[in-house]
């Protein structure tokens, strides 16, 4: 059985009607679904990462002052300070990605994308494996989410995708990579979300 031709570029049934799915379809690229269900579950992560790191930070801070070691407040301001944040960042949605992928197969970003991971058998990946795609996309897909440079290899995995039809990280013990049409309100959800975020960073860069 094949889609139907109904289904427009972006994937999406008609209303009213459910999509006809293949095998084949199931394992489509679909890279924009893709970078839409990344980046949402990273900047969603934001939020863990900020109050985990300024809990670390107060607590760090709390112990400097019973023993009576000096504290810089300077090293909270300036390059290095958001460069510590990006890294401990990465990290926190790498280990929270794995956790939710080996859990339930998918993120809030994906599963809003209609995209699931899953092993060679249709089960859950372990979490062994999950934090071997996950990190692997962390640092060949976004780059730790460095301005510029996780541009560079957005566009180098979206040639890959569309060339090959997977990347490398896809193929990490042989996990099955699923993908759905999905409906118009779902896009267009995912890019408010994603436009706001954008618009909320770079008014946050200026401040």
């Amino acid at each position: 059985m094949s889609i139907s031709p109904d289904i427009d570029v972006f994937g999406e049934a008609p209303e009213g009607e459910r999509p006809r799915i293949d095998l084949t379809a199931e394992h489509k690229p679909r890279i924009w679904a893709r970078f839409l269900a990344k980046w949402i579950d990273f900047y969603l992560c934001l939020i863990p990462s900020f109050a985990i790191m300024m809990g670390l930070i107060f607590g760090c801070g709390f112990v400097a002052v019973l023993l009576g070691w000096p504290l810089d407040e300077s090293i909270f301001d300036g390059y290095i300070f958001v460069g510590v944040f990006l890294v401990f960042h990465a990290l926190v949605f790498t280990v929270l990605e794995t956790f939710c992928i080996s859990q339930m197969g998918n993120t809030p970003g994906k599963a809003l994308m209609g995209i699931k991971i899953r092993n060679i058998i249709g089960s859950r990946l372990s979490f062994r494996s999950s934090l071997k795609r996950s990190t692997m996309a962390m640092f060949a897909g976004m780059a730790l989410g460095i301005p510029l440079i996780s541009l560079i290899t957005h566009f180098i995995s979206a040639r890959t995708l569309s060339e090959d039809g997977h990347v490398f990280w896809d193929r990490v013990d042989s996990l099955q990579y699923q993908t759905k049409p999905i409906g118009a309100w779902r896009w267009i959800f995912a890019l408010v979300i994603y436009i706001v975020c954008r618009a909320l960073e770079m008014a946050m860069n200026y401040l």
